[in-house]
């Protein structure tokens, strides 16, 4: 039995961590129970980018603007040629590529606003 209060981002790490602890490593299923609407968080999970391409640069700065603008967004930039296992396990055929929490990709360049629809 683990308790927690995920308001802030930080709690939601700490419970993961502590839940994940406790699994088997054989796998299985953690039940969260309680009041869990505190702080939606958007992580930009996966920012797949390439330096050779031109599109890239400003869909990355449109992300980490929006990240530094709010506590409740992170962006992780990784470039696709370095990360071959994330790429084929997302498959990532081009790029600037977005996923968000895991979900769909998104691909194409992405001003900030384009980058806050999606997350919308």
């Amino acid at each position: 039995h683990i308790e927690a209060d995920p308001s802030t981002e930080q709690s939601w790490e700490v419970l993961g961590a502590a839940v994940g602890r406790k699994m088997p490593p054989t796998g299985g299923v953690p039940v969260l129970v309680g009041d869990f609407s505190g702080v939606d968080f958007v992580k930009l999970k996966l920012f797949m980018v390439s330096l050779s391409c031109t599109m890239c640069p400003d869909t990355v700065v449109a992300a980490q603007r929006i990240a530094a603008c709010s506590e409740h967004v992170t962006a992780e930039v990784y470039d696709i040629h370095r990360f071959e296992e994330l790429r084929t396990r997302h498959g990532v055929m081009s790029v600037p590529c977005i996923l968000i929490n895991d979900g769909n990709a998104s691909f194409g360049k992405k001003n900030i606003d384009g980058v806050l629809a999606l997350i919308e």
